[in-house]
């Protein structure tokens, strides 16, 4: 008897893992990031703002924080993130006093393992 039940417990892990099937892979995501703007102008304590709608996490980074921020609430951030989603990036410049020297920064977005520059 033991046996009998032994034998029909095989029998019916097997049957189950016969009919149990992995699901296919899903396609990875490919990142959508934003048209590119073109340079902008803006003024010694100016704004700009740039409206993303990444489809997968996202990160931003300017390339020169010393002349500009981005506004995140009452803070000044040098790096935002989040999650897909559209939203609106404010770019501010500081005062900027010495204006013989070129004050340009780039905003750099990063979605998954690509990067792209997108102001």
């Amino acid at each position: 008897m033991k046996k009998n039940i032994l034998y029909l417990m095989c029998g019916l892990l097997s049957f189950t893992m016969l009919f149990t099937a992995c699901s296919k892979d899903e396609d990875p995501i490919i990142p959508e990031f934003p048209s590119e703007v073109l340079s902008q102008t803006i003024a010694s304590e100016g704004t700009q703002t740039i409206a993303i709608a990444p489809n997968v996490k996202w990160s931003l980074e300017l390339s020169n924080k010393t002349d500009f921020y981005i506004q995140d609430g009452e803070a000044k951030v040098y790096t935002m993130q989040g999650q897909p989603g559209e939203y609106t990036i404010t770019v501010c410049a500081e005062a900027i006093e010495d204006f013989d020297a070129d004050h340009t920064c780039d905003v750099v977005m990063t979605m998954g393992t690509e990067q792209k520059t997108i102001a």
